[in-house]
């Protein structure tokens, strides 16, 4: 697809197109690349393509004017997360910055075009942090803000009016509860690193994960989303740098805690998706591709979008009880058919989902 060598000119595995696109298909171009949160990084491909290949000038003029929105953006969230941090960490927390401007880091002269969402914050109380951490950590949230959102791993933090933030108590989980227990021991061997790996972001020092954490971390953020409201292209882009910046000496490591969790399924899933979209020749990743499992997820990925916003196939505005009990069927039959490529995470995702509902009702979070 003219789209994957579009990314890889951006991430300099490509140097120009195998066919010069129609004015029609460089509008096609330009629609997957809004719905894949990628127009900034699709600009930066356009620009270092021989110009006999370029689209025509109202195109080039949309994805300047989007690339310089996404680069002011970028610059308010990077500020946005440093002051969080600060926050917190007077407050008595150990903090550390998931994702988002920490994987901007990661993209070396593109970071300023990588498309910026919220703040994820993994926060646990710096005095004793394995004693009651998600009850400590909600309720410090809900005196500042009463109302704020609870699920089982984050709580909503509305810090500022023009970011969104989310408190974690882990960075995310795992809906099998025995894998989970183990993934928490490896956070917990893990903690101490990530909360003290500091870099620059919005002229302070602030804690973000290590490449070895997020080569795991977002690994399962990716499968959690699967099953959840979808995944796109931008964050199979964030892994595509994590990968970038691992050696052979990360990897049997990585492919231990992989074994650990039982996620080989999703480990090769994405592998075949580095291979077949960026171009990441097969001796450069970890494992081995899964074409099956990489198909699939591929698909899923071209349809639904950047977490699912594009997916036709869900109503998500109708807000009617009618509609509710028909998306949670339909949520659990696609889950099922997930659960064909990945069933220790697919087979357990109903029961889940039926436990989080009374975790929430009666308050389980303060045991």
């Amino acid at each position: 697809m003219l789209i994957f060598e579009l990314l890889q000119v951006a991430v300099g595995r490509r140097e120009r197109l195998s066919m010069t696109p129609s004015a029609s298909e460089w509008q096609h171009l330009h629609q997957l690349s809004e719905q894949q949160s990628l127009q900034g990084i699709c600009y930066e491909a356009v620009k270092r393509l021989p110009k006999d290949q370029w689209p025509d000038e109202q195109n080039m003029i949309d994805w300047i004017w989007e690339s310089q929105r996404i680069a002011e953006r970028n610059v308010l969230l990077s500020e946005r997360s440093a002051q969080i941090y600060e926050h917190l960490t007077q407050e008595g927390f150990d903090v550390c910055i998931l994702k988002g401007q920490g994987n901007a880091l990661l993209y070396g002269e593109l970071s300023s075009l990588r498309q910026a969402g919220d703040i994820d914050i993994w926060t646990l109380p710096h005095d004793n942090p394995t004693h009651q951490p998600k009850r400590r950590v909600v309720e410090f949230v809900r005196r500042l803000f009463p109302n704020a959102f609870l699920r089982f791993h984050h709580i909503e933090y509305p810090m500022f009016d023009d970011v969104e933030a989310e408190i974690h108590f882990s960075p995310v989980y795992l809906n099998n509860p025995f894998l989970n227990r183990k993934l928490n021991a490896w956070y917990e061997k893990q903690r101490e690193e990530q909360m003290h790996h500091k870099v620059e972001m919005g002229g302070k020092q602030v804690a973000v994960p290590t490449l070895q954490f997020n080569a795991l971390y977002q690994l399962l953020h990716i499968y959690k989303h699967i099953f959840e409201e979808g995944i796109g292209l931008r964050q199979m882009m964030d892994y595509y740098f994590v990968l970038e910046g691992l050696n052979a000496a990360d990897y049997g490591e990585l492919r231990q805690i992989i074994s650990t969790l039982r996620i080989e399924p999703l480990a090769g899933a994405v592998m075949y998706v580095m291979h077949e979209v960026f171009g990441v020749r097969e001796d450069e990743l970890f494992c081995s591709p899964r074409r099956k499992e990489g198909l699939s997820l591929l698909s899923e990925i071209m349809q639904a979008g950047n977490f699912g916003h594009f997916d036709t196939r869900y109503d998500k505005e109708n807000p009617s009880r009618q509609a509710s009990i028909h998306r949670y069927w339909r949520k659990t039959r696609r889950n099922i058919i997930f659960a064909c490529y990945y069933p220790h995470e697919g087979l357990w995702e109903p029961l889940f989902r039926f436990y989080h509902f009374f975790w929430r009702l009666f308050n389980l979070w303060k045991i």
